[in-house]
């Protein structure tokens, strides 16, 4: 595992440039906060085009009205060229909120595939970090650990296992050669 040494070694020098601390919780916070922000200013936007959507749309009904209607009003005319401005108004104001909506649906989208790449790339530094951590604790336990002492005394099982078997072995008869026995 070479690799992983030279990850390990890479992320102590990175550890000890930054003064040990390798999570960048602030940035993190200030991504969320913006995404936050947007969000909001997108859903205000969006709240905004459907007003203007819904006047849009009664302007519309009213002019409709008037036009289907009769023509004995004295103030028609007037009513009707108000009625247009107003849906012409009212469709810039649409048009204006949709390209709003669309370019914060733009930066929301591209601020949420970072926030995700940034979360995921300080995952794996904290990853990376706590393995740092447990190899160094393994290392330091292994130069803590000291070996048993030796007892002296009876041998153990193992070694008088071996001797049982050895004494088996030598209490054995020789074996014939294959030119006696033919």
């Amino acid at each position: 595992m070479a690799w992983w040494n030279d990850i390990l070694h890479l992320l102590r020098e990175e550890a000890a440039h930054h003064g040990g601390q390798l999570a960048g919780t602030e940035q993190l916070r200030q991504a969320q906060r913006v995404l936050e922000r947007t969000t909001r200013e997108l859903d205000d936007a969006r709240a905004r085009a459907e007003a203007a959507r819904r006047r849009m749309r009664r302007a519309q009904q009213d002019l409709e009205a008037l036009a289907a209607g009769s023509q004995g009003q004295p103030s028609y005319a007037e009513r009707l060229t108000d009625l247009a401005r107003a849906l012409t108004h009212e469709s810039e104001l649409v048009a204006t909120f949709d390209a709003h909506i669309e370019r914060l649906s733009a930066v929301h989208d591209r601020l949420d595939a970072q926030l995700r790449q940034l979360q995921r790339d300080l995952d794996m530094v904290d990853t990376a970090v706590g393995a740092a951590a447990t190899s160094r604790a393994a290392d330091e336990h292994e130069r803590e650990r000291r070996p048993a002492p030796k007892r002296s005394g009876k041998t153990g099982f193992r070694q008088q296992r071996t001797q049982a078997v050895m004494d088996t072995l030598e209490d054995l008869p020789k074996r014939r050669k294959r030119d006696d026995a033919q």
